[in-house]
């Protein structure tokens, strides 16, 4: 069962830690589209050791690109619900697995990404969430839904 993408989550202190992520397509419909965000199933597999690569790739993984997220990961308690924030720049290796070689994708933007995890009858409630904190943030930076 391929994934649609891969990517290397091994910074400085964590190398040899992997995350494959699967984002489905957007949820359309009538009541999603008046959501304050865009709303998109999400799997992430983890793995640790130097031959995860090589594991995933047994099991039928495919790497369709490979990133490296520098920057901060927060935990922010919101309408209760506990909302992770990521605030990175994207940076793309030009070679399987070269975190020292890492090159930024944009030179002056950061990539502002706030996920939720709900289960199944509780995403406008989640999205609703995620809504309420970029009102908040919305002072500070320039967001746009993907």
């Amino acid at each position: 069962m391929p994934a649609s993408t891969s990517s290397p989550a091994a910074p400085e202190g964590n190398a040899g830690r992997w995350t494959a992520r699967h984002e489905g397509m957007q949820v359309r419909g009538k009541g999603v589209a008046a959501l304050p965000t865009s709303v998109r199933y999400i799997t992430e597999a983890q793995c640790v050791g130097d031959s995860t690569p090589d594991f995933w790739q047994a099991l039928g993984f495919q790497r369709h690109y490979e990133l490296l997220k520098d920057g901060l990961q927060f935990v922010v308690a919101h309408n209760d619900f506990l909302l992770q924030v990521n605030l990175a720049v994207l940076k793309r290796l030009p070679e399987w697995g070269a975190v020292d070689k890492a090159a930024p994708l944009t030179t002056d933007h950061w990539l502002l990404e706030v996920t939720a995890r709900a289960i199944e009858g509780e995403h406008v409630d989640a999205s609703n969430a995620i809504g309420s904190l970029g009102e908040l943030l919305l002072p500070l930076a320039e967001l746009k839904r993907p």
